[in-house]
This record gives C-alpha cells, sequence and structure tokens, in this order.
C-alpha cells in the first residue's frame, strides 16, 4: 500500500488500500477523495459511467448513459463486498452481457441458471452498490421516437448522444448539489467513463462542448478520463446499470421482453435508506417537449446576445 500523509488536513491520502487477505488494491482514478485548494477543505466526487447502445444502428432502439457517483471513501466500501463476491464466485470481472443470460451458466461455481437463481445470484452485486453509494443516474433515450422527430426538432435537439450525454450531466449536478452543497459548497465532480476508441473520442467532444455552453457545468465538472472496465470495478457496476436501463425501456416503449425484469426492480427500488436512482427515461413526448424549451431557450438568448 502507498499512503502520503498530509500533515495539514491530518489524513492519510492512500494511493490504493491493501485488502486483508486478498491484497487486493481498490481500483480508484484519483487517490484523493478530498482537496484542499487554497488551504479549505473539500469534497471531490468521482463519477463512473458507461453508455449502452447505439442509435446510429437501426438494430436498437434504445441508447442508455448511466453511472454511480460517490466520494472515494464509498467507492472503497463498495468494493470490499463486489471483490468477495467476485471472488467466491470465481466471476473475473461483471460484464452485463454475460451475467444477464441467464441460460448460460455463469460460472462453473456459480451456474445460477434460469432467471430467478440469477437475479439471486446478482443480488448481492445490486445490494453492495445501493449500501453504499453516494447516488445514481440512468438516462435513455428513444432512438425510433428520435428519428421519428420532425427534421426541426432533431435539427434543435441535435446528435442523441450528446442528447442523453447532457442530461445525465444535468441529473449529475442537481443531486450532486442537493446531497453535498449544504455540508461542501465548492464539491466538485470527476468522469470516468468506459474506454473504447470510438465512444471514448465522442464522450471527450461531448464534455467539452457542454462546459463550453454552459458555464455553470465548468464550476462542477473538473475533469474527464476513460478506463478499462477489467480494471474498475465502478464501470462495470456502471454497464450493469445501463443494461438494466435499457431494457426496461425497451420493455415500457416497445413492449420489449425482459426477462430480468426482476433484478432492475431491485436496482431501481424506491427506498429512502438505500442508494436513490435518479432516472430520466426520454421517450417521443420528453422528446418534443425538450425541442420545444430548446428553441425558447434560444430565443430568449438572441435578444440579450444582440443587446450585448
Amino acid at each position: 500500500m502507498v499512503a502520503v500523509t498530509d500533515s495539514t488536513l491530518g489524513v492519510s491520502l492512500n494511493a490504493s488500500i491493501t485488502l486483508a487477505g486478498r491484497g487486493t488494491p481498490v481500483p480508484c482514478l484519483d487517490p484523493f477523495g478530498f482537496i484542499a485548494p487554497c488551504g479549505e477543505l473539500m469534497i471531490f466526487l468521482q463519477s463512473y459511467f458507461d453508455e449502452s447502445g447505439k442509435c446510429a444502428s437501426h438494430d436498437d432502439n434504445i441508447i442508455s448513459f448511466c453511472g454511480f457517483v460517490s466520494s472515494v471513501d464509498k467507492w472503497r466500501a463498495c468494493w470490499d463486498e463486489w471483490d468477495r463476491l467476485l471472488f467466491n464466485y470465481e466471476l473475473p470481472e461483471i460484464k452485463a452481457h454475460h451475467v444477464l443470460r441467464y441460460r448460460r451458466a455463469m460460472t462453473q461455481k456459480m451456474p445460477a441458471i434460469g432467471i430467478d437463481a440469477r437475479v439471486e445470484a446478482l443480488k448481492p452485486f445490486v445490494d453492495a452498490i445501493r449500501q453504499s453509494i453516494g447516488f445514481g443516474v440512468a438516462v435513455t433515450l428513444d432512438c425510433i421516437a428520435y428519428r421519428n422527430l420532425s427534421e426541426a426538432d432533431r435539427n434543435v435537439l441535435g446528435e442523441p448522444h450528446y442528447w442523453a450525454f447532457r442530461q445525465a450531466f444535468l441529473l449529475i449536478k442537481q443531486w450532486a448539489e442537493h446531497r453535498y452543497v449544504k455540508f461542501m459548497p465548492d464539491v466538485q465532480v470527476s468522469m470516468c467513463c468506459d474506454q473504447e476508441e470510438r465512444y471514448s473520442v465522442e464522450c471527450l467532444k461531448l464534455f467539452i462542448k457542454l462546459r463550453k455552453e454552459q458555464p455553470e457545468m465548468r464550476k462542477r465538472f473538473v475533469s474527464i478520463a476513460f478506463g478499462d472496465d477489467k480494471a474498475f470495478f465502478q464501470l462495470q457496476a456502471a454497464d450493469l446499470l445501463a443494461s438494466l436501463a435499457r431494457q426496461e425501456s425497451a420493455q415500457r416503449f416497445h413492449s420489449a421482453a425482459f426477462d430480468m425484469k426482476p433484478l432492475y426492480d431491485l436496482m431501481f427500488t424506491d427506498d429512502s435508506q438505500l442508494t436513490p436512482i435518479a432516472s430520466k427515461f426520454m421517450d417521443g413526448t420528453l422528446l418534443s417537449g425538450a425541442a420545444r424549451a430548446a428553441r425558447e431557450e434560444r430565443k430568449t438568448k438572441k435578444p440579450a446576445a444582440r443587446k450585448g
């Protein structure tokens, strides 16, 4: 374990934490859960997000952008249980497209074949998330509804992945301020997304565009990075959430089969004692309303720009 002690703060800033008996380091994007600019302590939240579905493909009716946000100490608490479960199941990692296929054995040690058995096997992972993490965000978009919008509406909304990305950031900002600002007014958020060549480049462009267009976002969102989900269990959790949210939306909007809905229900159970998950599932009605709102916003900005 590598540790640096900041005598000013009186805390130990650990670059990694070694778990007793396993010797497994806790994966953290940044070792500092708390940073001290100008000598003042402030919370630095870490968010991990993943995308599911491709709107450009007519094979995908839904896209989702989902993940979890928390302080480093909360992520560490979740990791303890997550790593123990992986070890006990002899499962190298959680990959949604693998673990949600309940007709196939999950692992030799934990086959969990069948819907009920698979939900029961995955429930401890959901519990580890919802009993530890700060909050989750799930945004989905109906690609069929988007393609059926008028050209004018599509033009004002822009690329659908950007719109889902933007909605997720708005929810992160809203919930970070709701849960943390009363304690730490200057709370800031770092973002880590799953590493994929095309997807990573697009996410970086969207992040830069969002911070440029919305100054208030620059105050809260300070960095973006990309990681391998094999190394970051947080991205595995985001992948599971993104897959469940996408399949739930496909069922709601297009009556698609969703055999693993009981696991979705466990993940999204409304319980004040558990991690809240803020969700926005965007169908045609919401998208049309968003387009109207965007047009009105542009109208109000133009006179101000001319006046200036």
